[in-house]
């Protein structure tokens, strides 16, 4: 069965190249073979903005949900999402990264499970540093609280040259806790 649409193109500004495409379905935001909104740049009138819906909630399976374009055309983000923007969610991978658009190389990612940051094995927040590669700040989160066992740093910053750690602050279940000293029982960490 064909699927029936209707069109709305908007005028964002005066020039005309700044505008939204919106697909509808059944009065529905829609789209099941493409972005059901695309944005364009009013300096370029290149799209700068694709978000994928599926009958009205903002999402999508196989993909990122949303995808920003610099104005070079190059991808700057990728959003996923589970029912819904507010929902930032992914299973194997970060739910947000961004990229630098000179040199295509991720500058940011979050992972992200049901909205909340949230990853157990690896850090949910990374900033790297896109010239040098260094990733100079790292946040292990789980439940979108600081966490990290096993006597570990849940924040790390390090030098964006270097790559040497400047500052470690260390967290339980959401909780600073001190540093780790030889004398510090493990079960601290745990």
């Amino acid at each position: 069965m064909e699927e029936e649409y209707s069109v709305t193109i908007q005028n964002l500004d005066k020039t005309g190249f700044r505008r939204k495409e919106t697909w509808r379905m059944d009065g529905q935001i829609h789209r099941s073979d493409g972005p059901a909104v695309t944005i364009f740049a009013a300096r370029n009138g290149k799209v700068s903005e694709e978000k994928y819906y599926d009958h009205g909630i903002a999402g999508r399976k196989n993909g990122p949900a949303e995808i920003g374009y610099g104005g070079s055309g190059r991808v700057i983000s990728k959003s996923w999402y589970l029912n819904g923007e507010d929902n930032d969610h992914r299973i194997n991978g970060p739910s947000y990264v961004e990229f630098d658009e000179t040199n295509g190389r991720v500058c940011h990612a979050t992972w992200c499970r049901n909205g909340k940051l949230f990853r157990e094995n690896g850090p949910a927040v990374i900033n790297r540093d896109t010239e040098t590669g260094v990733i100079y700040y790292e946040a292990w989160i789980v439940n979108n609280q600081y966490h990290r066992s096993g006597g570990k740093p849940a924040i790390i910053y390090r030098d964006s040259e270097t790559g040497e750690t400047t500052s470690a602050l260390y967290y339980k279940n959401g909780v600073e806790i001190p540093a780790p000293t030889a004398d510090t029982p493990l079960t601290t960490f745990i």
